[in-house]
């Protein structure tokens, strides 16, 4: 199921914050591997951020509207269709295990050569003060960026190696704040409503301008990692 259309993907790549790579500090330290899959790449942002700790790396996303915004990079092969017989060293979920059921993650996790390790990654942007500013709504989100496989019956066995939790500030542009609200599509209805228009990008931008009267808005974001390994 595709979780972005073409609108939502736009401004999705956009604007991604600055946190995939230092999670991946974080979570993966000086490890390298020879290949990675990243499981629903998006635009390609972890997988660029992967290609620091691989070989080669292989990002794929159902979106076809994610892949084609995707980042391109010599290291890394996009696809929407997995071959079933490649294997790899470490898969990585950034920001996608919300979207998986315990089935098709048992069938990833058979890609796994012997000892082969995994990771999930994710983060959250705190947003809930600039949400309420533009559409007069408090912030409300199923969503669970602390999520891992922890939460799967999985009959494939799995070491846990390291996790870790934090925060961190970032500063982000007026319009890179109204890309990061419109990247999500519940927001986007609700702003498409509340401005009466298919389009609020410029009233979102506007309202954002005439609150903080500044040229950037501090925000935070909490980070959340888990490292596993075949057994």
């Amino acid at each position: 199921m595709e979780i972005y259309d073409a609108y939502t993907a736009r401004h999705y790549n956009a604007f991604r914050p600055p946190l995939h790579g230092s999670i991946l500090r974080q979570c993966l330290g000086q490890d390298s591997f020879s290949k990675v899959l990243d499981i629903g790449c998006g635009a390609g942002h972890s997988t660029v951020a992967l290609a620091e700790f691989c070989q080669k790396a292989v990002g794929f996303d159902v979106s076809q509207s994610m892949l084609q915004q995707a980042l391109q990079h010599p290291k890394i092969a996009y696809t929407a269709q997995m071959d079933g017989n490649t294997k790899f060293d470490m898969i990585s979920f950034f920001g996608s295990i919300n979207y998986i059921g315990s089935e098709e993650l048992t069938s990833i996790l058979k890609r796994l050569v012997k000892s082969g390790q995994v990771i999930c990654c994710d983060f959250s942007v705190v947003l809930d003060t600039v949400y309420e500013q533009c559409i007069q709504e408090p912030f409300h989100t199923h969503y669970e960026p602390k999520k891992n496989l922890d939460a799967f019956p999985l009959t494939i066995s799995l070491e846990p190696l390291s996790e870790g939790t934090d925060s961190q500030t970032f500063d982000a542009s007026i319009k890179q704040t109204a890309h990061l609200l419109l990247a999500d599509s519940i927001f986007l209805q609700k702003a498409q409503s509340y401005f009466n228009t298919p389009d609020p990008f410029d009233a979102i931008l506007d309202k954002l301008e005439e609150i903080h009267q500044a040229s950037f808005i501090s925000l935070r974001a909490n980070r959340y990692w888990k490292r596993y390994k075949l057994l």
